[in-house]
Order: structure tokens, then sequence, then C-alpha cells
């Protein structure tokens, strides 16, 4: 017999292991394509089609194809005189996406925690299946008109705020997207950043208005009163400077937050730091 040459026995050698590896080489489990994983939804909306969105929680299980029944295996004992259960074992591509509450294999509940798409993998000893889905962001359900007061008084402005509701049970600040009106523009305006400025005394409806990522139009409507308008200072004019046994009228003007002006020199309450030096009447009189 003829001798192989040493570089025809390392490429024999070369062959040899490579079989070897692939023989190693785990082998992946196919998927039975008799088998699906459904999501039976555990919350009801039914503005938003078959939308799976953050916040969302599932009764998740494998069912059969063919009889469209739930999944519920059985093995053989180790004996082969009994059928054990044949639990599935359940895995996430992301924990960070979604958290499964497993019960006994069959019945699981998966809460979706946050956007993105992600994959479900359920495997027993006789079947393995899995399903991958899109989770949308949670859905605008509703919005609400905030601010500090539904009452304004005259002259003044204040910063009204949307807050929004979610499907996912969590709230949060809008602040792109809004359309504002007033009913009543003679007695309030707003502008596009959701200042309201009072204009004169009375009753308007403020309406907001904002679409949801499904095109559906949500509204919020408060009632804001205008109060008259309030003082917002008061200035006083006359002598600074009176020799002694001298009189002069000190005058008491005030401004209004709507920017008039009233002689109040009658009204107002005066008050001396030193009566041994002056005195002073109800009318502003100073002796």
């Amino acid at each position: 017999m003829a001798k192989l040459s040493s570089a025809m026995y390392q490429f024999v050698l070369v062959c040899a292991a490579l079989v070897l590896l692939s023989a190693c080489e785990p082998v992946e489990e196919p998927l039975n394509e008799n088998f699906e994983i459904r999501l039976v939804p555990l919350q009801e909306r039914s503005d938003d089609g078959e939308n799976i969105r953050k916040g969302d929680r599932f009764e998740i299980a494998v069912y059969s194809l063919e009889t469209g029944l739930k999944d519920s295996s059985a093995a053989l004992s180790n004996d082969s005189q009994s059928f054990e259960s044949d639990e599935y074992s359940w895995s996430l591509s992301s924990t960070d996406q979604a958290t499964l509450e497993v019960e006994e294999g069959y019945d699981n509940i998966i809460t979706l925690v946050d956007a993105g798409e992600i994959t479900v993998v359920a495997e027993n000893s006789q079947n393995k299946t899995e399903i991958t889905f899109t989770v949308l962001p949670a859905l605008l359900q509703s919005i609400s008109i905030s601010s500090d007061e539904t009452s304004l008084i005259l002259g003044t402005t204040s910063q009204l705020t949307v807050t929004g509701s979610f499907s996912d049970d969590s709230q949060s600040i809008i602040s792109e997207g809004i359309s504002w009106s007033v009913a009543e523009a003679e007695v309030a305006s707003v502008n596009n950043q959701g200042v309201l400025q009072s204009l004169n005394q009375g009753e308007s409806l403020v309406t907001a208005l904002v679409s949801n990522t499904n095109n559906a139009e949500l509204s919020s409507i408060v009632t804001y009163t205008i109060t008259p308008a309030a003082i917002a200072e008061v200035n006083l004019s006359g002598l600074a400077t009176l020799p002694i046994g001298r009189a002069t009228e000190i005058l008491a003007s005030a401004t209004f937050t709507d920017g008039t002006e009233l002689d109040v020199s009658e009204t107002v309450s005066w008050t001396l730091d030193s009566e041994e030096v002056v005195s002073i009447n109800d009318s502003g009189q100073v002796q």
C-alpha cells in the first residue's frame, strides 16, 4: 500500500477534525408548524384595532392549529407506565420590554413594559414554537386642561397646560400638537402656547384639541371666569419736604391690573411712622 504524503496526511486530519466538530455542534430544534402562540387581551380598547401597545397585558398560551384548542401536552413517564405533565418553558428576547408571570406552564400572563419588537418562545419535550410582534407606544386616550385657578383677574394672564392620560395608565404633560380656542373672544384670548389673557369681565369656555396616533380627536373644555381688575400698586404724590407750620395734600393713585388708574386719596387708610412730627387726616391732608 502506498504511503500517504505528509501534505495528504495533514489534509485527512483536517477533514476528520471538521467532521468531529460538526457532530458536536448543537442542533437547533425546528419549530412545530402545527402549533402557535396566541395572545388573548386582558383589556378592552375598541378604538385601537388589534394594535399591541406598551402597558397591555395578555394571557399567552400555545394552541393547536388542528383543533384550535389550548395545548396541554403530556409526556410518557420515565418508567413508560404513565403520562406526566409536559409543561412549556417560556423565554423572551428582551426582559426589558416584557415580563412573564408563569403559572403552570400553560396559562401565563405577559405584560408589555416598553415599545419595540419582541420574540416569545415556548418549548417542551415535544414542541417548540415562537411568536414575534411589535409593541407600539401607549395610546393617548384622553386629555385635560389644568391651571392654578379657573378664575382670572382682569388684566392678568394664566399659563394653561394639557395633561394626557394613556392606555398604560400613565399621565404626562403634552406640549405639542395642541389646538387652543375660546368661545367668547371678547372676554378672553388664548395663544398657541396656551397662555390665557383676560380681556373683559365674564365667563369664557376654553377648549384644547389634540389628535392621538390613531387620528382620533380628543378635547378638554374648561370655563374660566374673569373677575374685576385688582389694585396692582399704589403711588403717592405731593411735597416730599414740608416746612414747619405748613400744610400739604398727599394724593394716592392706584394702578389696576388692567392698566387703569384711579385717585383713591379719599378711600385709602393713612398711617404715619411718627405722629409726633406730622399729622394726616382721612383726605390725605398733612400738617
